[in-house]
């Protein structure tokens, strides 16, 4: 249990240098910051699913049952909704670097123009993130019978965090300079792992629902 703690405090801290960094720094150390957040919040995402992969859910009463399926279903589906954005938007970084390191913009301003073209794509993602927040912070909800109480409190915190830091992800910069384009590589590459982590994470709450269901 104390090291789960401690992994919740160790997020936290990396999401409030991230969110420092957005507000005070350049783009190469927001985006190593942003990285390095993103790299610990995978992690979580997989020790959760990990855990919840272990719960036995065969015996519990139908009226449970029931309940559980149900909200199980809402979880999977808010995200799958974040996840849908969020390829689309690593995408679309790994594009803008490529360009960028091509000599493929013109002026200043046509850089600015596809950074600011990715930049408002994190909206939908953080939506995405406010319907995952929502479900996982319901005081009545039958979730905890599966994502142990401490377990969601974390979920939630990271999505509160997570949902602050990509609201100021359009203050930074447009990433020019080589050492700003390998950080932003690093930045995609640790989105890439947190997507696949959420998806894992999403196919261990569809397994539950198919033995409730069962």
């Amino acid at each position: 249990m104390p090291s789960r703690r401690c992994a919740l405090v160790g997020v936290a801290v990396l999401g409030t240098a991230a969110w420092s960094s957005a507000r005070a720094e350049g783009a190469q150390d927001t985006l190593v910051a942003m990285g390095r957040y993103l790299q610990a919040v995978a992690r979580l995402f997989a020790d959760t699913g990990y855990r919840v992969d272990g719960i036995e859910v065969g015996a519990l009463d139908a009226d449970v049952r029931t309940a559980l399926r149900h909200e199980i279903a809402q979880l999977a589906q808010a995200l799958d909704g974040l996840l849908g954005p969020k390829a689309v938007f690593v995408q679309d970084l790994r594009g803008y670097a490529r360009r960028a390191r091509a000599g493929g913009f013109d002026s200043p301003q046509q850089r600015r123009n596809a950074w600011g073209a990715i930049q408002r794509e994190v909206e939908g993602i953080a939506r995405g993130a406010d319907d995952v927040l929502e479900i996982v912070s319901r005081a009545d909800s039958r979730l905890d019978v599966v994502i142990p109480d401490e377990d969601r409190l974390r979920l939630g915190q990271v999505m509160r965090q997570r949902r602050l830091l990509l609201r100021r992800f359009p203050e930074i910069p447009p990433p020019e300079a080589a050492g700003e384009l390998l950080a932003l590589d690093e930045m995609v590459e640790q989105h890439e792992q947190l997507r696949l982590a959420t998806e894992r994470f999403r196919l261990t709450l569809e397994g539950k629902r198919r033995t409730l269901a069962a």
